[in-house]
């Protein structure tokens, strides 16, 4: 069984400007969840239902921007649930068809 979960250390940037790099994300989910960003052109984007640790649905966008041919992804309301600093995970089990999105405590806490 491969490894169904991704985790990053936010920053400041991140949470400013919302981008975050979904190449190594494609990686890790990508295969599972069917999704590839070599089927997407610039300004298209893949949409995937998720649920915070707290039960509530949101959603995972991986999308490529209009201008840039570089790979990202959203997720919608991180900005307003995450810190700097914390940790971004996001898993995938195989018995569900959705995401599971969680906010750890700092690697350096």
């Amino acid at each position: 069984m491969p490894k169904l979960t991704y985790t990053m250390q936010l920053t400041n940037t991140h949470l400013k400007k919302a981008t975050l790099n979904g190449a190594q994300l494609a990686k890790v989910l990508g295969p599972f969840l069917g999704f590839d960003y070599a089927d997407l052109k610039n300004g298209e984007g893949a949409e995937f239902p998720a649920f915070w640790a707290d039960g509530s649905e949101t959603v995972l966008k991986f999308y490529k921007p209009v201008s840039k041919s570089e790979k990202r992804f959203s997720i919608r309301k991180l900005t307003s649930r995450a810190a700097a600093g914390e940790v971004l995970k996001i898993r995938a089990k195989p018995e569900h068809p959705a995401l599971y999105i969680e906010l750890l405590p700092s690697l350096t806490d």
